[in-house]
């Protein structure tokens, strides 16, 4: 009988029993297991318990002091644990100390309804998401350790063995599957000389197959996988394949097969194949399972680290590029503007008065507007364009070899499709504006990223000053000359 899932265990420090009672009962009807604590002391006891409680709620009287103390010791003993602080209004410098101590959130007093729950559910969201992402990045260590045993072991065998070392650290340099092959493909035939080498990979989904003779495939789909086999083995044929043919085409071959494993789980194989030549022999199937070793543990640390590379990447909401990853993209762009001179244009856009909608319909009517903003801004653009939640209801448009002129023109039908669209949220109509600012890169500027950042910003304000709903162009000539292509809402 499947045991019933444990709610989340939510702590409770409060003084007086009303207020007490009051969130008891709160965090009991959210779904969560209430728990009343009297110190800062059985909550630091309470994490080294099998099941820990998830989230702490601490009221706050007049000073914040002890909370930091708590969230001082917490951060000490890195722990996960969801603080939010509940109390009077201390002001914008308190409650940032508080954040920049660890709180989820600072909720001040009186709650709304819903306000709490909604802040615990938000909050135990990302804290799930922080471990999901702990436990990909302690597979990638696990990874990248039994790599570095495999490499280790290497080094004490013959100058064939040696030659495989090398390979094994070519391939722990790189994250790229179709790289890893590559180096299978042409640093294995000075130790183990073939004619063809495949590999498949994930059930066969994907096929890599190289020819000593330059006649190369990359991936592909196949309808032939190689053997289900525990160890490397030696298949004869008394009919050699002609030369140059592809797999599925033999009419006899002889070959050796290994399986790649995965956590003691085949999930592919790598297969070398003669035409000509000397029989494999039973070095070559010790040589062949040692590749077969180094070659699964590269592509699962590739699969990992591109996973952990996507979700670091990726606004979680929206699906779009994350401010982080704008960053990185932006510097990209301006380095290959710059080395091909060619123009490059920032766009900048806010959705108007976006806070009024969070504040009518909830923030989760808010969170499904600014998916479908997302995908209007998506669908607007080219392949090579680049599109980033920047922050909140603020997106970031990067469009490489592009001018100001046409990105002008872009921002305007952008602008025109957000006014036009119908969005809908629980059976009402709701129309939505876009304020744009518009920015290029100017030639020869020392600080080029930070520059064509604060112009389209600029630009922004400009269209927001102007009454929105508008696209506004930064000229650098003049800090108050602007080229202004807008529409009155």
């Amino acid at each position: 009988m499947q045991r019933k899932a444990v709610p989340p265990t939510v702590l409770i420090k409060v003084e007086g029993a009303d207020m007490q009672e009051r969130l008891s009962r709160r965090v009991a009807n959210a779904g969560y297991q209430a728990k009343q604590v009297r110190s800062s002391a059985e909550i630091l006891d309470g994490l080294d318990r099998h099941q820990p409680a998830e989230a702490l709620l601490w009221t706050i009287e007049r000073s914040s002091a002890e909370a930091i103390r708590l969230l001082d010791r917490l951060r000490d003993r890195e722990s996960d644990l969801c603080v939010i602080l509940i109390g009077p209004e201390l002001g914008a410098e308190c409650v940032s100390e508080c954040l920049r101590n660890g709180a989820f959130d600072y909720l001040v007093t009186p709650i709304r309804p819903g306000r709490m729950e909604e802040s615990l559910q938000q909050g135990l969201h990302i804290r799930h998401s922080f471990r999901e992402v702990q436990g990909l990045s302690a597979q990638l260590r696990t990874a990248n350790q039994e790599l570095g045993r495999e490499r280790d072991s290497l080094q004490r065998l013959n100058h064939s063995l040696v030659l495989l070392n090398q390979l094994a650290h070519a391939m722990s340099g790189t994250h790229e599957a179709d790289e890893i092959i590559r180096l299978v493909a042409e640093r294995v035939p000075a130790i183990l000389p073939y004619d063809v080498l495949r590999v498949t990979w994930r059930e066969s989904e994907r096929v890599w197959e190289y020819h000593a003779n330059g006649m190369n495939r990359g991936t592909a789909p196949s309808n032939r996988e190689v053997g289900s086999v525990s160890r490397a083995t030696v298949v004869r044929s008394e009919r050699p394949r002609r030369s140059g043919a592809f797999p599925g085409d033999e009419t006899g071959v002889e070959a050796i097969e290994a399986p790649l494993l995965s956590r003691n789980e085949q999930i592919g194989g790598v297969r070398l194949e003669r035409l000509h030549g000397k029989p494999f022999g039973p070095a070559d199937r010790e040589f062949m399972m040692t590749v077969a070793t180094s070659l699964a543990l590269s592509l699962a640390n590739a699969d990992a680290h591109r996973t952990l590379e996507e979700m670091a990447m990726k606004d979680g909401l929206t699906d779009l590029f994350n401010r982080r990853a704008f960053d990185r993209l932006l510097g990209q762009e301006i380095k290959a503007a710059e080395r091909y001179r060619s123009p490059l244009c920032l766009l900048f856009g806010d959705v108007d008065h976006f806070k009024a909608i969070n504040d009518r319909f909830g923030h989760p009517a808010g969170d499904v507007l600014l998916k479908e903003v997302a995908f209007l801004l998506t669908d607007s653009l080219r392949e090579v364009d680049i599109v980033a939640r920047y922050g909140g209801e603020e997106f970031a448009i990067i469009l490489p070899r592009t001018d100001v002129a046409s990105g002008t023109v872009l921002a305007l039908r952008i602008r025109e499709r957000i006014e036009g669209h119908v969005f809908m949220i629980e059976g009402a109509t709701i129309h939505l504006t876009l304020s744009l600012g518009v920015a290029g890169l100017a030639p020869g500027s020392t600080r080029a990223r930070e520059q064509l950042v604060d112009a389209a910003d600029r630009a922004l304000y400009d269209a927001k000053a102007r009454g929105r709903n508008c696209v506004e162009v930064y000229e650098p000539a003049s800090a108050h000359a602007r080229a202004s292509a807008y529409a009155q809402p």
